[in-house]
Protein backbone atom coordinates (compact mmCIF):
# COMPACT_ATOMS: atom_id res chain seq x y z
CA UNK A 1 0.00 0.00 0.00
CA UNK A 2 2.38 2.50 0.92
CA UNK A 3 4.20 2.39 -2.64
CA UNK A 4 1.05 3.79 -3.90
CA UNK A 5 -1.00 5.46 -1.12
CA UNK A 6 0.15 8.33 1.46
CA UNK A 7 0.62 7.68 5.13
CA UNK A 8 -2.46 10.05 5.74
CA UNK A 9 -4.24 8.04 3.35
CA UNK A 10 -3.13 4.49 4.86
CA UNK A 11 -4.16 5.44 8.45
CA UNK A 12 -7.56 6.76 7.61
CA UNK A 13 -8.35 3.42 5.60
CA UNK A 14 -6.88 1.29 8.32
CA UNK A 15 -8.17 3.55 11.33
CA UNK A 16 -4.74 4.10 12.60
CA UNK A 17 -2.74 7.16 14.01
CA UNK A 18 -0.40 8.51 11.52
CA UNK A 19 2.50 8.23 13.66
CA UNK A 20 1.86 4.31 14.38
CA UNK A 21 1.78 4.01 10.68
CA UNK A 22 5.04 5.61 10.39
CA UNK A 23 6.65 3.32 13.41
CA UNK A 24 5.25 0.47 11.28
CA UNK A 25 6.44 1.52 7.87
CA UNK A 26 10.12 2.16 9.39
CA UNK A 27 10.44 -1.25 11.25
CA UNK A 28 9.76 -2.82 7.71
CA UNK A 29 12.21 -0.18 5.96
CA UNK A 30 14.65 -0.93 8.42
CA UNK A 31 14.33 -4.78 8.34
CA UNK A 32 14.52 -4.60 4.74
CA UNK A 33 17.74 -2.38 4.69
CA UNK A 34 19.39 -4.55 7.11
CA UNK A 35 19.20 -7.46 4.51
CA UNK A 36 20.03 -5.18 1.09
CA UNK A 37 23.62 -5.10 -0.25
CA UNK A 38 24.66 -1.68 -0.20
CA UNK A 39 28.42 -2.16 -1.09
CA UNK A 40 28.05 0.15 -4.18
CA UNK A 41 26.76 2.84 -2.99
CA UNK A 42 28.04 6.26 -3.52
CA UNK A 43 25.12 9.01 -4.38
CA UNK A 44 22.56 9.53 -1.65
CA UNK A 45 19.87 11.73 -1.94
CA UNK A 46 18.69 13.30 1.21
CA UNK A 47 15.12 15.10 2.36
CA UNK A 48 12.81 15.62 4.77
CA UNK A 49 9.30 15.15 5.13
CA UNK A 50 6.54 16.14 7.55
CA UNK A 51 4.70 13.29 9.25
CA UNK A 52 1.88 15.55 10.75
CA UNK A 53 1.26 19.26 11.89
CA UNK A 54 3.40 21.02 13.98
CA UNK A 55 6.51 20.35 12.41
CA UNK A 56 7.31 17.04 13.09
CA UNK A 57 9.61 15.55 10.71
CA UNK A 58 11.31 12.06 9.65
CA UNK A 59 14.42 12.50 7.24
CA UNK A 60 14.84 9.69 4.45
CA UNK A 61 18.05 9.04 2.71
CA UNK A 62 18.00 7.33 -0.53
CA UNK A 63 20.31 5.66 -3.03
CA UNK A 64 19.71 6.89 -5.93
CA UNK A 65 21.41 4.90 -8.09
CA UNK A 66 19.24 2.40 -7.09
CA UNK A 67 16.09 4.27 -6.37
CA UNK A 68 15.06 2.84 -3.18
CA UNK A 69 15.49 4.50 0.08
CA UNK A 70 18.19 3.15 2.45
CA UNK A 71 17.71 5.04 6.26
CA UNK A 72 14.92 6.82 7.95
CA UNK A 73 15.49 9.16 10.96
CA UNK A 74 13.22 10.92 13.15
CA UNK A 75 13.52 14.96 12.97
CA UNK A 76 15.53 17.03 10.05
CA UNK A 77 18.43 18.09 12.58
CA UNK A 78 22.11 18.05 12.15
CA UNK A 79 23.04 14.38 14.35
CA UNK A 80 20.00 12.62 11.70
CA UNK A 81 23.54 12.73 9.21
CA UNK A 82 25.38 11.54 12.36
CA UNK A 83 23.29 8.47 13.19
CA UNK A 84 23.11 7.53 9.56
CA UNK A 85 26.87 7.57 9.42
CA UNK A 86 26.79 5.06 12.27
CA UNK A 87 24.18 2.61 10.72
CA UNK A 88 25.91 3.33 7.25
CA UNK A 89 29.50 2.16 9.18
CA UNK A 90 28.74 -1.24 9.60
CA UNK A 91 28.05 -2.34 5.76
CA UNK A 92 30.49 -0.05 3.92
CA UNK A 93 32.93 3.02 4.86
CA UNK A 94 31.09 6.01 4.77
CA UNK A 95 33.48 7.83 2.63
CA UNK A 96 32.46 5.66 -0.53
CA UNK A 97 29.79 8.31 -0.13
CA UNK A 98 31.02 10.61 -2.83
CA UNK A 99 27.86 12.50 -4.32
CA UNK A 100 24.65 13.59 -2.25
CA UNK A 101 21.82 15.16 -3.39
CA UNK A 102 19.60 17.70 -0.56
CA UNK A 103 18.12 20.79 0.22
CA UNK A 104 20.86 23.33 1.55
CA UNK A 105 19.00 23.39 4.88
CA UNK A 106 21.39 25.10 7.33
CA UNK A 107 21.24 21.50 9.61
CA UNK A 108 21.54 19.60 6.93
CA UNK A 109 24.60 21.04 5.03
CA UNK A 110 26.39 21.11 8.87
CA UNK A 111 25.60 17.19 9.07
CA UNK A 112 26.62 16.46 5.85
CA UNK A 113 30.26 18.60 6.26
CA UNK A 114 30.62 17.15 10.11
CA UNK A 115 29.76 13.35 8.98
CA UNK A 116 29.50 12.93 5.04
CA UNK A 117 32.68 15.35 4.87
CA UNK A 118 34.20 13.43 1.65
CA UNK A 119 31.01 14.03 -0.29
CA UNK A 120 32.21 16.19 -3.38
CA UNK A 121 29.39 17.24 -4.60
CA UNK A 122 25.96 19.71 -3.03
CA UNK A 123 22.91 19.86 -5.01
CA UNK A 124 19.88 21.80 -4.11
CA UNK A 125 16.85 19.73 -5.04
CA UNK A 126 12.91 19.86 -4.10
CA UNK A 127 11.09 17.04 -3.00
CA UNK A 128 9.21 16.30 -5.97
CA UNK A 129 12.78 15.92 -7.92
CA UNK A 130 13.75 13.22 -5.55
CA UNK A 131 10.55 10.96 -5.90
CA UNK A 132 10.53 11.52 -9.80
CA UNK A 133 14.01 10.39 -9.73
CA UNK A 134 12.62 7.20 -7.56
CA UNK A 135 9.74 6.41 -9.54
Amino acid sequence: MSKEMSVSSIAELVNMNENSVWIILAHYVEETIAKMDISRLDTIGVDEISVKKGHSYMTLFYDLNQSRVIHIENGKKRSVFKNFREVLSRKIYSENIRYISMDMYPAFKGGADTYLWICILLLKVERKNIFQMLR
